[in-house]
């Protein structure tokens, strides 16, 4: 019986790129030992994103299945649809991708190469294809990020920032925090840590929250350079361009909030960590 491949694409009206990012998904995975199921959460949408997603022709062993939330942002997008593959994925060994509605993967024979990856290393969490960095408590007593290493592929590169270590396409390395899609986790070590916690929506600090969690359980995670496209001017937000200015303080509020909230929350694993 052939595995699964879950690729998860949350949607908030992206009718200009949401071909290009499925079409991504179907000749990454075309001809693969695994079934590709595209779980597309169309989150609010508002314009003919899933008219489109409804026009695009898949070919054999490659499924588009929908998930309907109202507006509930990424991280509950996601854990929604992490509920629809526990349903219906009867595989320990199912591949569990998570992608943003701005990302187009580029990276041919890609469930076989994370299959890979996992079957090299039994330890290994949770994967990124584009960032991973190390994490402390800083002297105020708050999570502080460092040692940023991210993809070739990522944005910071495109955004001419020199912080980071580049990893080159295809290249594998273990860090102790992985972020940011792409993302990909196998359905037995999902099952084992749990869902994105929800007391950070509706967004930041979720993959860093999985991470440390799986970190406790004994697992490695690590940054794989898979190849895709994700521009800058692809991104945006839910809010309208002359709330930017609202939109980016309630961004910075709720970082923070998150920040103090996991610093309780993992006050043991940066305790033993430290020493």
């Amino acid at each position: 019986m052939k595995k699964n491949a879950y690729y998860i694409v949350t949607i908030h009206n992206k009718q200009d790129l949401i071909r290009n990012v499925i079409d991504g998904i179907i000749s990454s995975t075309k001809d693969s030992n695994y079934n590709t199921n595209i779980v597309c959460v169309l989150d609010g949408c508002t314009d003919d994103s899933e008219k489109i997603i409804d026009s695009i022709e898949t070919f054999e062993d490659i499924k588009i299945h929908k998930i309907y939330e109202n507006d509930v942002h990424e991280l509950l997008s996601i854990n929604s649809a992490f509920r629809f593959i526990t349903k219906h994925s009867d595989n320990k060994k199912d591949l569990i991708f998570i992608l943003q509605d701005d990302v187009v993967l580029q990276q041919e024979n890609l469930n076989e190469t994370i299959e890979y990856l996992y079957e090299s290393n039994p330890k290994l969490g949770y994967i990124s294809f584009r960032c991973g960095l190390s994490t402390t408590i800083d002297p105020r007593g708050l999570l502080y990020e460092y040692n940023f290493v991210e993809s070739e592929d990522g944005h910071w590169k495109q955004l001419n920032l020199d912080h980071f270590l580049e990893m080159k396409n295809e290249e594998f390395g273990f860090c102790e925090i992985v972020i940011k899609s792409p993302t990909v986790i196998r359905k037995d070590i999902l099952d084992e840590v749990g869902f994105f916690d929800e007391n950070l929506a509706p967004y930041g600090h979720d993959d860093l929250d999985l991470c440390i969690r799986l970190n406790i359980l004994g697992y490695k995670n690590a940054v794989y350079g898979a190849k895709f496209t994700s521009k800058l001017d692809w991104g945006g937000t839910r809010e309208s361009k002359n709330q930017e200015k609202d939109y980016h303080k309630q961004y910075d509020n709720i970082i923070v909030r998150n920040k103090i909230y996991l610093t309780n929350k993992h006050k043991q694993y940066y305790e033993a960590k430290s020493k």
